[in-house]
Formats: C-alpha cells, sequence, structure tokens
C-alpha cells in the first residue's frame, strides 16, 4: 500500500505546533535561568540608591503596627487600623514570608533613590516594593519615618 503524503495544512499545523512549543521551552530555560541564576531583581531599575536604612515593620490586625530601627528602638507605633500605609505594607511582608518560609523578625530596607523613588527590600524574600505608585503623601510618610533620622 502507498502512504498519503500530509496535505499542505497538515504540515502547516505541524510547523506552527513545533514554533509554539521552541517558544515556550525557550521561554521556560530562560525564566529558570534567571531565577536560579541569583540575578538581581528589578531594584536596579530605580536608580542610585541615596540612602538606605534597615527598619523592623510589624502589623498584626488587632495589636497594630510597630516600626523600629536597626536597633530596635521605636520610631512609630500605630493602633489597629491607624497604621495606613505601613499597617499594609507590614501585613504584604509578613504573608510573603510566610509563602517563602522566611524568617519573619528580620529587618527591610528601606531605599531612597534619585529623584524621590522610595522602595522596600526585603532581603529574605529578595522581593522590592515600589512606593512611589502609593501617592506622595503617603511616601514622604515612610520617608519620614524611615529615612530620615531624627
Amino acid at each position: 500500500m502507498h502512504a498519503t503524503e500530509p496535505s499542505r495544512k497538515e504540515l502547516l499545523d505541524q510547523r506552527l505546533m513545533r514554533v509554539i512549543f521552541f517558544g515556550l521551552a525557550t521561554l521556560l530555560v530562560l525564566v529558570a535561568f534567571h531565577t536560579y541564576s541569583g540575578s538581581p531583581r528589578a531594584e536596579t531599575q530605580y536608580g542610585e540608591i541615596l540612602q538606605e536604612k534597615a527598619v523592623f515593620l510589624d502589623a498584626h490586625p488587632r495589636q497594630g503596627t510597630v516600626l523600629l530601627n536597626a536597633d530596635r528602638e521605636l520610631i512609630a507605633e500605630f493602633a489597629p487600623g491607624d497604621g495606613g500605609l505601613l499597617e499594609t505594607l507590614g501585613t504584604v511582608l509578613r504573608r510573603q514570608r510566610l509563602r517563602h518560609d522566611a524568617p519573619a523578625d528580620t529587618p527591610v530596607m528601606a531605599r531612597l533613590h534619585e529623584g524621590n523613588q522610595l522602595s522596600l527590600f526585603d532581603p529574605t524574600t529578595r522581593h522590592s516594593y515600589n512606593m512611589t505608585s502609593y501617592g506622595n503623601n503617603n511616601v514622604a510618610q515612610i520617608i519620614e519615618f524611615m529615612i530620615e533620622d531624627k
């Protein structure tokens, strides 16, 4: 018996599937390489770090929000519900650390970059949070509490 040759449509479908598979495999390899090579995260996009300060940020819905400096001296304390953005940030940090099985009692780095860009970097999870998107008033409050020495 003589085998029939595949139609042009079938050949096109096979080529298209191969291209899609190759593209996805390449993407997977690139993401795996970036993840496991220790490449820097998006922190580099903020520009040069002008000032940096280690702070402890702890937020609990029933106990309030506490902000401590690197020596564990009190910078600010807020009642439950009064912490605003700092309370939200503390909650996000705690959740991310739970997800990554990272220690909860380590400081985060508050970083002031050129152009008045503010970011928080958590060395335990290697996550960086750009604070500029939270508005000028919130950024000014965070800079006052976390960066400026009193």
